[in-house]
């Protein structure tokens, strides 16, 4: 009597757990490089390669990286009592989000002022420039209006 486990059997016998499906003859291990097949024929159009368009050239750097031109806003003076600081109130309007109303919004900034030339209602053109204290990092341009008082 013969064992089962060595009894020759009519069925085909099972592809190894690794390598391509269908591809019982050449088992691939696990982590090799499988074999390249061949590229396609190159037609006579793509061989000539002088009728492609050149390269672009790489894009102009973004205008946020250009510091020659630093940020200008134009305020409302509203404070002058600190020495050599001026207190500007920024206006501005944005539409609410669901009814579509325009509400005026302001923001405050400290600015510098050397002179102390600036009065309460004043409206100036503040500079950005580097900080000069914990909540001053803007100095006085220029005055476009004195007020009236």
């Amino acid at each position: 009597m013969t064992d089962p486990q060595t009894a020759p059997t009519d069925q085909p016998t099972e592809a190894p757990p690794f390598g391509e499906p269908g591809d019982a003859a050449t088992p691939v291990q696990p982590g090799a490089e499988p074999a390249a097949a061949e590229p396609p024929p190159v037609s006579d159009d793509v061989a000539n390669a002088s009728d492609a368009p050149a390269p672009t050239p790489p894009a102009a750097p973004c205008a946020a990286d250009d510091r020659s031109s630093p940020r200008e806003i134009t305020a409302v003076v509203t404070s002058s009592k600190p020495d050599k600081t001026i207190i500007v109130r920024v206006d501005r309007r944005i539409r609410h989000p669901v009814y579509g109303k325009f509400i005026r919004r302001s923001t405050k900034l400290a600015a510098h002022d050397e002179q102390n030339a600036c009065r309460e209602g004043d409206t100036v053109t503040v500079v950005e420039t580097r900080p000069r204290s914990k909540t001053k990092s803007w100095t006085l341009g220029r005055i476009v209006a004195r007020s009236g008082a």
